[in-house]
């Protein structure tokens, strides 16, 4: 049976079939979801939308940096 569903050649479709969100960090000045972002922008986008963005490289996936635990002391 053919189907639509995930065709990334039909309006919709997807590569990728994840509603996963991820943060990206703007690299370039473009709207996003409808919204525009500047750059150094942190922003939360579908996976989708993101490798989108990064692969054009308007954007770079985004690390939350880990606060170091403060040693004990001696």
């Amino acid at each position: 049976m053919l189907t639509t569903k995930g065709n990334p050649l039909v309006k919709g479709g997807s590569l990728y079939q994840t509603e996963e969100k991820m943060k990206i960090k703007m690299l370039k000045a473009v709207m996003v979801g409808g919204q525009p972002r500047k750059i150094g922008d942190i922003v939360e986008v579908n996976e989708s939308d993101a490798i989108e963005l990064i692969n054009w490289r308007d954007a770079i996936a985004h690390v939350e940096e880990t606060k170091k635990s403060a040693r004990p002391k001696k």
